[in-house]
Order: structure tokens, then C-alpha cells, then sequence
């Protein structure tokens, strides 16, 4: 009679090599995971970055009316408000920062911001009281994970150039 108070070879290393497997299985859904999480982190920063860059921006060109607006380098803007406050839209030389007013907005990593565009379109209008003029502020803002994607703001602004003659 054989005694059987123990395990064989065969059925340890049957019994590692299946743990081996599951193990392997369990470290590839955790890295999944961590990938996953770590770049919808990225886009939900960038995302939180634009919206408020956005209504910095608009609370400034809703409660003040924009007068002027003037380039002052290939990254920068002077915005001069009704209120004779002058607001300097700038980006780093790196690209990697926006600096609004007194605001600073510090990108993610592998994130940058393109160049900025602004320009100026009128409309037909049958009445001088109406606004006419539509100004618009493009500030487009990339991630190197999210080619594809513009998380930038366009600031679109209507005035009435019968009141405010701005020029770019």
C-alpha cells in the first residue's frame, strides 16, 4: 500500500505553473488599469484647465466690454477692457504655461499650446444698435497622448464696432 500524505512533482508544478499563469493574467489587467487611469487623468486635467481658462476669460468679456485688443509677440495679446484695465494673454516660451491677467495656468506634462490666433469678422446688420462684429480668440491646447484632440478654447465675442472700433 503506498502512503499518500503528500503531493507529486507533477502535481506542484502543475499547481505553479497555473498560479504563474493567473498571476500573469491579474498583472496585465492592473497595468490595463493603471494606463487607463493615468491618461483619462491626463484628459480630465486638461479638460478642468480649459474650462477654466474659458470662464476666466468670459466672465472678463461678459461683465467688461473688450476696447482693444493688440499683439505684443508671437504668443502674447494685450486685451484693454471698458473698465481701463489692460489684461496680457501670454504663453511660456516653452508652451507648457497661459498667464491670463493675474492668472497662471500650468499644463500637464506632454501637454503644449499652439499658436494663438485672433481675428476679427463683421456681419451685415440693418440697425447701428446691434453688434455687428464678432471677435474670436483661439488658444489651441494639445497633449502628445491625444494628438487628435484640441483642448483650447475659442473665445467667441460679439460687439457693436459703431461703439468699439477694436483692431487687431
Amino acid at each position: 500500500m503506498k502512503n499518500k500524505k503528500g503531493f507529486t512533482i507533477v502535481e506542484l508544478i502543475t499547481s505553479f505553473a497555473l498560479a504563474s499563469v493567473i498571476m500573469t493574467f491579474l498583472f496585465s489587467i492592473v497595468m490595463v488599469l493603471k494606463n487607463t487611469y493615468i491618461s483619462k487623468h491626463v484628459k480630465t486635467e486638461l479638460v478642468i484647465k480649459q474650462s477654466l481658462l474659458s470662464q476666466k476669460l468670459n466672465d472678463d468679456f461678459i461683465s467688461n466690454n473688450v476696447t482693444a485688443i493688440k499683439t505684443c509677440g508671437s504668443k502674447c495679446y494685450d486685451i484693454s477692457l471698458s473698465t481701463g484695465d489692460t489684461k496680457r494673454l501670454i504663453v511660456s516660451e516653452t508652451g507648457d504655461m497661459i498667464k491670463y491677467g493675474d492668472y497662471t495656468y500650468k499644463l500637464t506634462n506632454s501637454s503644449y499650446v499652439g499658436k494663438l490666433n485672433a481675428y476679427i469678422e463683421y456681419i451685415e446688420v440693418d440697425s447701428t444698435a446691434l453688434n455687428n462684429g464678432i471677435l474670436v480668440i483661439e488658444i489651441p491646447i494639445y497633449n502628445k497622448k491625444y494628438q487628435d484632440e484640441n483642448f483650447g478654447v475659442k473665445l467667441i465675442y460679439q460687439f457693436n464696432s459703431n461703439i468699439y472700433n477694436i483692431s487687431i
